[in-house]
C-alpha cells in the first residue's frame, strides 16, 4: 500500500466523506479514480504539517538552520 501525505485537510475530509458535492462536480472523474484506489487499498492518505513535509524544504529557499534540518531528516552529509 501506497501512502500519500497532504497538508490539506479539505481534500482529506471529502475522500472519507464520499457524499458528492456540487462544488467538486469538475473533478468528479479523478475523485472516483481516488475512492477506486482505496477502496482497493492500494493507496491511503494520511495528514502532516506543512512543516514536517520534506518535499516543500526542496522548493523554497531555506536558512541555514532549516537546511541542516533537512539535511538531517534526508540523512544526508553536509
Amino acid at each position: 500500500m501506497t501512502t500519500i501525505y497532504k497538508n490539506n485537510k479539505n481534500f482529506l475530509n471529502l475522500i472519507v466523506n464520499s457524499v458528492f458535492h456540487s462544488q467538486i462536480k469538475h473533478i468528479q472523474i479523478q475523485y472516483h479514480a481516488i475512492q477506486n484506489y482505496i477502496e482497493r487499498e492500494e493507496i491511503q492518505f494520511q495528514y502532516i504539517q506543512i512543516d514536517e513535509m520534506l518535499a516543500d524544504d526542496l522548493i523554497k529557499a531555506l536558512n541555514q538552520i532549516k537546511f541542516e534540518q533537512m539535511i538531517k531528516r534526508l540523512n544526508l552529509i553536509n
